[in-house]
């Protein structure tokens, strides 16, 4: 029998090559709004973005081949990952890329993701990412964002 867990989203977006505004209306707007219309509610979410996604500066990484010699994953294999990634709680917390490699297809999805580092609570960039651009120098809008946020969750602690 099914066991449903707590309540969960799966959450993929990627820009439309709208450049920086179409990247930030769709990647950063999309996460605010979703969170926005959960009221406070804290559901467990898996969001995937694209490459090079909080990359601000630098030009997207592009594929060259588009096919598996260059590491694609198939849409099959990416929706199963982010559903395990909601049903194990070793995946709490935690930021991965995932990657094409030869070999078995894993199974052991608690092992899998049990291994891999937490993100460092209050940090905006996760463990292994490269600083992204500091907080101070985001758009107000988007530190206003953040503080209303904080705000929220404080209320209701």
């Amino acid at each position: 029998m099914w066991s449903w867990g707590p309540p969960a989203v799966v959450f993929t977006h990627g820009a439309d090559g709208g450049g920086n505004a179409g990247a930030e209306q769709v990647s950063y707007g999309g996460v605010r709004n979703v969170l926005a219309a959960l009221h406070g509610r804290r559901p467990r979410i898996a969001l995937m973005t694209a490459i090079g996604v909080t990359n601000r500066t630098g030009s997207y990484n592009p594929r060259e081949a588009g096919d598996p010699s260059d590491g694609v994953v198939s849409r099959a294999q990416i929706a199963q990952v982010l559903v395990r990634s909601l049903t194990s709680a070793s995946a709490t917390g935690k930021t991965f890329e995932l990657v094409a490699e030869r070999g078995p297809a894993t199974e052991d999805f608690d092992a899998l993701l049990g291994a891999l580092y937490a993100d460092t609570a209050g940090e905006l960039d996760a463990v292994r990412d490269a600083p992204d651009m500091p907080l101070p120098q985001e758009p107000e809008r988007v530190r206003e964002d953040l503080r209303q946020l904080i705000a929220r969750e404080a209320r209701e602690a």
